[in-house]
């Protein structure tokens, strides 16, 4: 069994400094705390006051893993979830990654050293085979996102068909040039709704490519979109934008009707996820309905099942379906 002196050995440090790291004391040099932690990883050390503690006491916290908690859709997902966790007596340790995969790790390990009971990722910025070795320490689920080789719970939507339903209906609306806009390109996720878009417009989507607008997240990010597309002659823009999100496409169409132009004559406008701002912009916005508090409630069932049966991690994957919902916007 690994000991804090096999550590300090390995680390060339003293006995005082790694139990100092242990407990995240502030006066450790940066240097010499990261090169404590790379021991501990090496040795798969846990404490045993630690897995003591976890043995006679279950703290009863649940980490719930987001980008960030600004972005409306990862916090209405954390909120269903951690309503969910409180009904069956269990705490919720909202974490936000910032799209960072070290933040992402710094939870993990947290699982790793049983200060948790739990963790849902409800992104992945590591890749899965890092992730993997977590399994190891106690329960992890897919919640929104989706790995070809999770060997955990996923539960997500059918991004791909959600997708393909909104461009389609801005395709039986007659139109061809049709712009999209998304967040990230790590996310697994996010690269299966691009896949739909380029599938979807089939021969058109080497033109449509000029017509790409990644980073989009936020209303402000929806009215730069806006001022790059005029830039474009008009017989070479877009008549159409899947933006990807509902706070998106609320800054396209407050930009183009500042600028004179008609929504949807001039200009329609796809939403994603029917946040209450779909009601509250003129015209209303067409989006893509996806169940937020459903994902939540089942994913947080799911976890307590595993905690409460003793239900081994398996790769089963629930999908829920997306809805069009049409609006004034297309």
């Amino acid at each position: 069994m690994t000991t804090i002196h096999d550590i300090a050995s390995k680390a060339n440090v003293s006995k005082s400094t790694v139990s100092r790291v242990l407990n995240h004391h502030p006066y450790v040099s940066q240097e010499n705390r990261q090169r404590v932690l790379e021991v501990i990883e090496e040795l798969n050390y846990v404490p045993n006051s630690i897995a003591r503690s976890f043995r006679l006491m279950k703290n009863k916290t649940i980490a719930v893993i987001i980008p960030n908690l600004y972005h409306s859709f990862f916090s209405l997902l954390a909120s269903g979830i951690s309503k969910e966790l409180r009904t069956q007596g269990y705490k919720t340790m909202i974490s936000e990654s910032f799209y960072n995969a070290e933040n992402e790790k710094a939870i993990l390990e947290m699982l790793k050293f049983k200060e948790i009971e739990g963790v849902i990722l409800c992104s992945i910025e590591n890749d899965w085979e890092l992730i993997e070795e977590y399994v190891h320490y106690g329960p992890l689920v897919l919640c929104n996102e989706f790995h070809e080789e999770a060997t955990i719970p996923v539960i997500c939507y059918d991004e791909r068909g959600a997708t393909t339903e909104g461009l389609n209906h801005l395709l039986n609306q007659g139109h061809t040039r049709i712009g999209f806009c998304y967040d990230v390109s790590n996310s697994p996720l996010q690269q299966k709704r691009r896949e739909s878009y380029e599938q979807t417009l089939h021969q058109d989507f080497q033109e449509a490519k000029k017509w790409i607008y990644p980073g989009c997240f936020t209303i402000k990010d929806g009215m730069n979109v806006v001022k790059q597309l005029i830039n474009q002659p008009q017989s070479d823009r877009p008549t159409a934008l899947f933006t990807g999100s509902d706070y998106v496409a609320a800054g396209v169409i407050k930009e183009l009707k500042q600028r004179g132009f008609d929504v949807p004559r001039d200009f329609a406008v796809m939403g994603y996820d029917d946040h209450q701002i779909c009601l509250a912009t003129h015209p209303t916005i067409s989006t893509i309905h996806i169940p937020i508090d459903q994902l939540g409630v089942y994913t947080a069932k799911t976890l307590m099942k595993i905690l409460y049966e003793g239900t081994p991690l398996e790769g089963e994957v629930k999908t829920f379906e997306g809805q069009l919902i049409m609006r004034g916007s297309t």
